[in-house]
């Protein structure tokens, strides 16, 4: 699966997250696209690559492992509860390690 296909349904069958109320499925909703828009900027930030890209560009797309980066940092984000993902200091070694093989901002 590419980074952009991934959607917030995927992201709740992934979670394990199910059997909730219609106005708390719409809340947890919200929550997740945000979580997953977070997500998505931080490997962009991170790898220095944009989700997508122009003919003949590197994009995040090309490389079918930062799907499971961007749901790592999703459930980390939804265990928490953060609403904040700041690169300085966020870790996951499994997300590092990911995002490092692609990474093209090395400054």
């Amino acid at each position: 699966m590419k980074p952009s296909e991934i959607t917030v349904e995927y992201i709740k069958d992934y979670l394990r997250i199910d059997d909730l109320d219609t106005s708390a499925a719409e809340i947890v909703d919200k929550e997740l696209k945000a979580m997953l828009e977070a997500a998505k900027q931080y490997a962009e930030s991170y790898t220095g690559l944009s989700m997508t890209a122009e003919t003949g560009e590197r994009s995040l797309d090309d490389y079918d492992d930062v799907s499971f980066a961007i749901l790592a940092i999703v459930g980390d984000l939804y265990e928490s509860r953060t609403a904040a993902l700041d690169k300085q200091s966020y870790q996951n070694r499994t997300v590092e390690c990911i995002l490092s093989m692609h990474s093209y901002n090395l400054v």
